[in-house]
């Protein structure tokens, strides 16, 4: 906005994740809409460097292109599916073998998720039916447990995990019967709606 001397800006991202949750792969797709800029707009490479040397370690950006209002919409409305890596710690003994097996019959099921009481204040309590396409990766190390998962778009990943106290049927803590406790959430890919339908 200052770079541009615009009256205001609004950013709009293809999906949302909460702030501790690192976002990898190609990145999100986002556009930045500039309202009544009164200095002339630079060159893009040049404000891609901009954006990249004030914000280290914030945010950084591969590339940017001239577009227009109407793909505000669309990027908003898109439902594309996700994958995460997601590493957790549980309480209690446990044998690995039964927790792998437990943590791969989630692959492919459809969940209950109702609104978690974390996003209550601001979402529609009800009732989410949201697809598991696959799980895998599964990683056991001491207490800490990691693993992959592509999902629908609108899956509470971490929910997924800890079940938010029975909100989200079925869950890994409720498979395994152990409490989870989310240790850290990264967005490996979106996965564009082209790809999702070739799938």
């Amino acid at each position: 906005r200052i770079a541009l001397n615009a009256a205001d800006t609004s950013f709009h991202g293809m999906g949302r994740e909460d702030i501790d949750v690192r976002m990898l792969g190609k990145g999100r797709p986002f556009i930045i809409e500039i309202k009544k800029p009164m200095s002339r707009i630079p060159e893009l490479k040049d404000l891609v460097i901009m954006i990249n040397e004030n914000a280290i370690g914030k945010v950084e950006i591969d590339s940017l292109e001239r577009t227009d209002r109407s793909l505000i919409s669309k990027i908003k409305a898109s439902r594309s599916e996700k994958s995460y890596t997601i590493r957790f710690k549980v309480s209690g003994d446990f044998v690995e073998e039964e927790i792998i097996s437990h943590i791969s019959s989630l692959s492919g099921v459809t969940l209950d998720q109702e609104t978690p009481q974390r996003v209550s204040h601001r979402r529609a309590a009800k009732i989410r039916k949201r697809k598991i396409n696959n799980l895998g990766n599964i990683n056991i190390d001491g207490d800490e447990i990691q693993f992959e998962v592509r999902c629908e778009a609108g899956t509470y990943v971490k929910e997924l995990v800890h079940s938010d106290e029975g909100r989200t049927v079925p869950s890994v803590s409720g498979k395994i019967g152990l409490d989870c406790e989310i240790l850290w959430l990264d967005v490996n890919e979106i996965h564009d709606d082209e790809e999702n339908q070739d799938n």
